[in-house]
């Protein structure tokens, strides 16, 4: 009989079933067997596998490293957003820039405006205090454009023109700037601008001086010192006043000229027109004398009535010129008068102005110019502003070390 390979490997298969059987010893032999290897393992304990771990605290370590040390290279990214329209205005921008809306080319960023988020806070590498010295300087720089250079120590008169600037984090933005609007106006101020999103928002104002005081004292309590920085700054504005006081020195000196030139010549109209009149009434006496001995001549045809018609028509002559000098000085006081009256008219009028440039100086030094300028703050940022970032370095590569050394450890099995 003929097999192939096939019926031949199936009846070995089966013959070998038929044929397995153990031997006498087997179970005595695989008890000895599993004693032995219990016995292997018991002395020999595993090791849990430590190579997931070991790769996995080290990438903790790149994350951790990544994450701080590159944080300003993501804060540089996320400045790219823009912020609100508002903001540009307020820090001497084109009114139509200013207008536009949001757009990532017109947003301030820190190097435009000076905006620094404070040393301590850990929170940026840019110097600190910027934001609000420029603040301060865009209020105080037109006013020092008009002072001189320095003024007499004699005079000790402090006339301080007042900036105010603030700089707020927080995690919300919306809610801050309602609380800080609601409190200007509690304490006698006007909103100027306010200009607010959920990243940022910036708030300008006007505080009565003596509410300044309070109003920083509530603004304090308010928001925590780690999340607040602010700035003062005080302009002397001694020189503005003492060159209005010296306009009106001016002023009042030309004016008091001018009113005695009035009186003077008036004085002086007074006496010619005195003059003149009394020379035409003594020509009215003299003629009049003529008259009657013209009309008590004889025959107006003797010398006598000749000679005496010839005198009165040189009266009358006489009369008539002094009437027209009357009239030519009439005419030239009144000219005299009106250009007086003119000069003293704008001399009162630029006395008025410099008495209201005083007003406004004094209105102006008892008003505060304020801005607050709010930025929302992360959680990650938030702990940085009471944990330092080496603290967190140090704690977070010390777990990870820990971590890798305590995997390294034998641990043994159970049998």
């Amino acid at each position: 009989m003929t097999y192939s390979k096939k019926d031949l490997n199936q009846l070995f298969e089966r013959w070998g079933k038929k044929s397995a059987i153990l031997p006498a010893q087997a179970d005595e032999v695989k008890s000895k067997i599993l004693s032995q290897q219990s016995t292997e393992n018991s002395s020999k304990p595993k090791k849990y596998p430590t190579f997931s771990f070991r790769w996995l605290a080290l990438a903790g370590v790149v994350v951790v490293v990544l994450l701080f040390t590159n944080k300003n290279t993501l804060d540089n990214i996320l400045s790219s957003y823009p912020r609100p329209s508002g903001h540009d205005e307020q820090f001497g921008l084109s009114g139509a820039d200013a207008g536009s809306g949001l757009k990532p080319a017109g947003r301030l960023n820190a190097n435009d405006l000076g905006i620094s988020q404070p040393r301590a806070t850990g929170l940026s590498n840019e110097p600190p205090g910027n934001f609000v010295e420029n603040l301060t300087k865009l209020v105080s720089e037109p006013i020092r454009q008009l002072m001189p250079n320095s003024f007499s120590i004699a005079d000790k008169r402090e006339f301080l023109k007042t900036a105010y600037g603030a700089e707020i984090k927080t995690r919300n933005v919306k809610k801050l700037s309602t609380q800080l609007t609601t409190m200007i106006r509690g304490y006698g101020g006007r909103v100027d601008n306010v200009s607010v999103d959920t990243e940022y928002g910036t708030i300008n104002f006007v505080l009565p001086k003596n509410s300044l005081a309070s109003f920083r004292n509530e603004l304090a309590g308010l928001i925590p010192d780690r999340f607040f920085t602010e700035s003062e700054r005080s302009t002397n504005l001694l020189s503005t006043k003492q060159s209005i006081e010296s306009g009106q020195k001016v002023n009042q000196t030309e004016l008091s000229s001018l009113q005695a030139t009035r009186l003077n010549e008036v004085k002086k109209h007074t006496s010619i027109i005195t003059s003149l009149r009394s020379s035409v009434n003594d020509l009215n006496r003299r003629i009049a004398e003529l008259d009657k001995q013209i009309v008590a001549a004889p025959d107006v045809n003797s010398q006598e009535y000749y000679n005496l018609a010839a005198n009165q028509k040189e009266l009358i002559n006489q009369r008539t010129n002094t009437n027209n000098r009357i009239a030519g000085e009439n005419n030239r006081h009144n000219n005299e008068i009106a250009n007086i009256d003119s000069q003293i008219k704008n001399t009162e009028d630029s006395l008025q102005q410099l008495a209201g440039q005083n007003q406004n100086l004094l209105n102006d030094v008892e008003t505060i110019d304020a801005s607050i300028y709010l930025e929302h703050v992360s959680v990650l940022q938030v702990i940085e502003l009471y944990i330092p970032s080496y603290v967190l370095w140090s704690l977070a590569i010390g777990l990870v070390v820990l971590t890798y050394y305590a995997r390294r450890r034998k641990i043994t099995n159970l049998p």
